[in-house]
């Protein structure tokens, strides 16, 4: 699904620079050894991915 979603639209590079930049802030936890910060960081961050491949499938959908 991912795939075909990438395949099908445009790259957003501000989305894909955010989405890095919340990796790192994840990973930048786990190396201080805040795991349960980086746990919500993780949950943010996949609830907010959840969110724009939400979005992105109602515009590609057909007849959207």
């Amino acid at each position: 699904m991912r795939r075909l979603l990438e395949y099908r639209s445009r790259v957003d590079r501000s989305r894909t620079v955010r989405q890095c930049q919340e990796h790192l802030e994840i990973l930048d936890l786990l190396e201080r050894g805040e795991v349960v910060e980086a746990s919500y960081a993780m949950r943010r961050h996949l609830g907010g991915a959840l969110s724009e491949v939400a979005r992105d499938l109602v515009l590609v959908a057909p007849g959207a």
